[in-house]
């Protein structure tokens, strides 16, 4: 792998877009409704679904500790941070800020229903150790549109569970004596191997000096960059400095597609020791 240095004092980001995530934390005192029905184990699959109602006291907790967690990210005129909020004001704020206002709170709230009522529903009460979350039957949209806080909802969902195995007596004793099992080889995947395989030489690689009187960058080559990211205005001139995060001074980068924001490395390419502007994407 070859080196060349290059500075690069000025990066054009377009616009930002991001994406918002709420824990989903247990609720602290779930209440059971003892009206649910299994409609089916299936011993093949070795999954269970089930119907459960979840009450109009689950819900209305489950959506106001989604609230909550969405109240301790926001920064309200009129509000401290981490101070309560109504639930109004939550919603009016991040659906003006494109985080998705309610219909995203009420999907979360959802999540946060399936994990503190299903799934200690099929521990607690009847016994069934599940693998893995409870996955819906029920569309999530349609679901979602469904859910109202302070109203009961049914939630239809499926999941596996532990296998139930049947032992036969045997002579020596040994209950696992004569047992014969079959399973399916995987074909061999070069294409990983080959990934593999490049991943260890480009570690184990030194860099060099690239040569040459006045040498640019190539893919696959090495560079050392100091950068400074700005959103791009609609004409394309500098607009508003970005965050640290896209910004530094020294940042090592190798020239390969993927690795980093989309267009920094092809900004680069054919570039030698000088300050440039490149358009990248994040």
């Amino acid at each position: 792998m070859r080196f060349a240095p290059v500075a690069l004092t000025l990066a054009l980001l377009s616009p930002l877009s991001s994406s918002f995530f709420l824990p989903h934390p247990p609720l602290q005192n779930p209440t059971f409704l003892p009206a649910k029905t299994i409609v089916s184990k299936d011993p093949s699959t070795s999954s269970v679904q089930i119907t459960i109602t979840a009450t109009e006291a689950q819900t209305k907790e489950a959506y106001d500790r989604v609230i909550t967690d969405a109240s301790k990210t926001l920064e309200i005129p009129g509000f401290r941070k981490g101070s309560k909020i109504p639930a109004n004001v939550v919603e009016s704020v991040m659906e003006k800020g494109g985080r998705g206002g309610k219909e995203f709170l009420k999907k979360q709230a959802l999540k946060t229903l399936i994990a503190s009522v299903v799934e200690p529903a099929l521990k607690d009460e009847e016994g069934l150790d599940p693998i893995g979350e409870p996955r819906l039957i029920q569309n999530e949209d349609i679901l979602v549109q469904m859910f109202t806080p302070d109203e009961e909802i049914q939630l239809e969902v499926k999941c596996d569970v532990w296998p139930e195995v049947a032992w036969k007596a045997t002579d020596s004793g040994k209950a696992y004596d004569g047992l014969e099992a079959s399973y399916t080889r995987k074909p061999f995947n070069q294409a990983k191997m080959d990934e593999a395989l490049k991943d260890l030489k480009d570690r184990q690689a030194s860099l060099a000096p690239k040569s040459g009187d006045s040498p640019s960058l190539e893919m696959n080559d090495a560079c050392v960059v100091n950068m400074v990211g700005f959103l791009a205005k609609e004409d394309g001139s500098k607009g508003e400095p970005l965050p640290n995060a896209a910004s530094g001074d020294q940042v090592d980068i190798i020239m390969e597609t993927g690795k980093y924001m989309a267009g920094l490395v092809e900004g680069l390419v054919g570039e030698k020791e000088r300050t440039l502007a490149t358009r990248v994407t994040m």
